[in-house]
């Protein structure tokens, strides 16, 4: 006896705006064709082909125009939701997520894999220090003016314990399309299995929180460098992509919610910060900059502006005002 091995090609994932009617006008015409494709001399299929074809074609423009017309209305106050419809309408996709095969570091071409993977832990671990190494010592005189000492009153000695009815809706806010943290558990298993562990999970994080204690496996990142522009073999060009583990994200927005309030409660925010706060995000600072703009040029006055772009923003920052962070800051262990 001799094995056949067969191989099986699912078919592309459906678009969303793919509905029962239009499948089956496709059927239908996929129908006719193979009839016209089995008696090419019959003009009949031939013209019945050709106005289901037309019919199927016209349908599938029309239904795909009111799906995205209706998208864009509905989150239009949502830029992140707006680009997302925006790149798949335009088929902006990372079609290789992958590595590169080859960097170039220190005049040094590398290869090998592991090699290559430790280059990367390296450089995105050490990128701050350097950066941070290269400002020039005249504005290091003030750094202790950057580091403000907040009063006793406006101290958070301890946090709220959280409540299971908190971390059942923070698991249920889960996005279940979100990759495994390097534990391998998905956020998708957590949702289906919310009923079980969020009482468990509850006492395990207000005990963590009253010991004042985050996990260290909780820390561990999947590091995947994410390629920007310009030379592919030039590490330099790569931003890192760390994805934690699902529980690590839930402890996080406990945690989060907590210091939000503080912060908000004592004013303790610039009204002007337009990132990482709720209800504010790029396009608010959009609207306000040329709203000023625009009244500037109104009342006759010249409009300047200056832009700032840090490279490694965050790292050489955190490494610049507070150089101890650099030495607590857990390394990641893997890199994809």
């Amino acid at each position: 006896m001799s094995k056949i091995n067969k191989t099986k090609i699912l078919n592309p994932p459906r678009q969303d705006w793919i509905n029962k009617e239009i499948i089956n006008d496709i059927n239908k015409r996929n129908e006719l064709w193979h009839s016209y494709k089995n008696n090419i001399s019959d003009k009949t299929l031939e013209e019945n082909f050709k106005v289901s074809r037309s019919k199927v074609h016209k349908k599938i423009q029309e239904t795909k125009k009111t799906y995205y017309l209706n998208f864009f209305q509905k989150h239009m106050k949502s830029p992140r939701s707006m680009w997302q419809g925006i790149n798949k309408l335009a088929r902006n996709n990372i079609k290789d997520s992958a590595g590169p095969k080859k960097i170039i570091m220190d005049s040094k071409t590398i290869t090998d894999v592991k090699e290559i993977c430790e280059c990367f832990n390296k450089y995105f671990s050490s990128i701050g220090e350097v950066l941070a190494s290269k400002i020039p010592n005249v504005h290091l005189e003030n750094q202790s003016l950057l580091v403000t000492k907040a009063s006793p009153s406006y101290n958070l000695s301890k946090f709220e314990p959280a409540t299971t009815d908190e971390i059942a809706k923070i698991i249920d806010e889960l996005d279940p399309n979100t990759s495994c943290g390097i534990d391998g558990v998905s956020a998708k298993s957590i949702k289906c299995i919310k009923q079980l562990i969020t009482s468990p999970l509850t006492s395990c994080i207000n005990d963590c929180m009253t010991q004042g204690v985050f996990p260290d496996s909780l820390k561990v990142a999947k590091v995947t460098p994410i390629f920007k522009s310009g030379d592919k073999a030039d590490p330099c060009n790569y931003r890192p992509i760390s994805i934690l583990p699902v529980i690590s994200k839930i402890f996080e927005k406990v945690i989060y919610t907590r210091i939000a309030k503080h912060l908000q409660i004592n004013n303790f925010l610039y009204k002007k910060q337009y990132g990482f706060r709720p209800r504010s995000n790029t396009l608010s600072a959009t609207v306000d900059l040329v709203t000023k703009i625009r009244n500037r040029i109104d009342e006759k006055q010249l409009v300047l502006g200056i832009f700032i772009d840090l490279k490694k923003a965050f790292d050489t920052i955190t490494t610049f005002i507070h150089p101890y962070l650099s030495e607590k800051k857990p390394k990641h262990k893997k890199l994809n």
